[in-house]
């Protein structure tokens, strides 16, 4: 037997510190509490200066406070404002605009014949108050809200990540319905469009009859693919749809997608409030199984569009699936990594994924190696799970 394996059966069989010292149990159970989080201490400063930069909030979010987590596994993890970052620096600078303006995402999108969802308008800050849409003359805000033809439909801002606001109807010419059940005055849903930097507004497309027949008629999910562009061409990396709750419910079900299109952890809350989820609250209909419809349509799209949006290594876009096959909803760049970690509960920092994003110019640096070293090795040569590189915590 090697000297390494005698080592670690000598581990294996070493009993407890607390059971050494002969303490009580109430003594042992706080000793062991005190130990577990102080390894949960060392595990998010790791998080925070390691190459994906978690904050105190994501890792949390993430449950990697639990005992048990592997430092392995905590480092995989990255967090929304690193993978930004990433994102921003394999880009070219003249291909960052689309970044930033959606309505520019958009128009490169249906220029290259991507389905995409019908224009009513874009509505920019500034002396132009709309663009022209659709061969139409520039409209006024009110105009397009008081005609009950252009509902039910999706409105955007034209720059950031902010949520958008669906309108299902208009109701008695006065009053918006909205997504969530709610009710909306249309003085007040003109006054909420008309500030900020603009906004994006096309018709709303309406879900495959299989999927509003499982989680109702309203209901619009989204299927969230990331995409890497490789040398040999675009690889489909991860997939995960997102869910509305009922209105009561201010939260949305995150649903894993294997490589078929079948729905296989579904989770909702996170960190302390993270639980799984079997069945949709709204419909009751079941999650785990259920076949998305179009899926080979909806995976070859998007490999499509990442040829057309070569410039961005890695790219994630949303997709909602309708009756006559999957539509681009959304290019949301690479800051949707954090997504895919909570639906698939896993971190995505891969070695596969550390090759691309480094081949493509992200700097996966960290803090000085060494304090790395030490804060993941701090009880000598023995211990297991050095973060002193992603190869060797993956």
């Amino acid at each position: 037997m090697s000297q390494g394996a005698m080592m670690n059966g000598a581990t294996a069989m070493r009993p407890p510190l607390a059971a050494m010292l002969g303490l009580p149990g109430r003594l042992r159970g706080g000793l062991r509490a005190a130990v577990e989080a102080v390894e949960a201490r060392r595990r998010l400063l790791l998080a925070r200066h390691g190459a994906g930069r978690l904050t105190a909030e994501e890792f949390l979010a993430y449950g990697l406070d639990r005992p048990g987590t592997s430092l392995a596994e905590t480092l995989r993890h990255v967090g929304r404002r690193r993978a930004v970052a990433w994102h921003g620096e394999s880009v070219a600078q003249g291909w960052q605009a689309p970044l930033s303006d959606r309505g520019l995402c958009r128009q490169l999108a249906a220029g290259a014949g991507l389905p995409v969802p019908e224009l009513l308008a874009v509505h920019a800050a500034g002396p132009r108050a709309f663009a022209p849409a659709a061969n139409r003359s520039p409209i006024a805000l009110n105009a397009l809200l008081a005609e009950p033809s252009h509902y039910p439909l999706l409105a955007e801002p034209l720059h950031g990540s902010g949520p958008r606001l669906a309108l299902l109807a208009l109701e008695g010419g006065t009053t918006l319905h909205l997504q969530h059940g709610g009710r909306l005055p249309l003085a007040q849903g003109m006054a909420l469009l008309a500030r900020g930097e603009g906004w994006l507004i096309q018709r709303r497309p309406r879900a495959h009859v299989a999927l509003r027949a499982a989680f109702g008629q309203h209901a619009l999910p989204v299927v969230h693919a990331l995409v890497l562009r490789e040398p040999t061409g675009p690889r489909l990396f991860s997939t995960t749809l997102t869910l509305d709750l009922p209105p009561e419910e201010a939260e949305e079900l995150v649903v894993a997608l294997d490589a078929e299109g079948s729905m296989r952890r579904a989770v909702r809350g996170a960190g302390a409030e993270w639980r799984g989820v079997r069945r949709h609250q709204g419909s009751g209909s079941l999650l785990p199984g259920r076949k998305l419809p179009f899926w080979p349509a909806t995976e070859a799209l998007v490999l499509r569009a990442a040829e057309v949006f070569s410039p961005y290594p890695t790219q994630c876009w949303e997709v909602a699936i309708t009756d006559d096959g999957p539509v681009l909803l959304r290019f949301a760049g690479g800051e949707a990594l954090p997504l895919h970690q909570l639906a698939h509960g896993r971190g995505l920092l891969t070695p596969a994924l550390a090759e691309h994003l480094q081949r493509h110019g992200c700097r996966l640096d960290s803090t000085p190696q060494a304090l790395l070293h030490r804060l993941g090795r701090p009880f000598g040569p023995g211990r297991q799970g050095s973060a002193t590189g992603l190869a060797a915590t993956a």
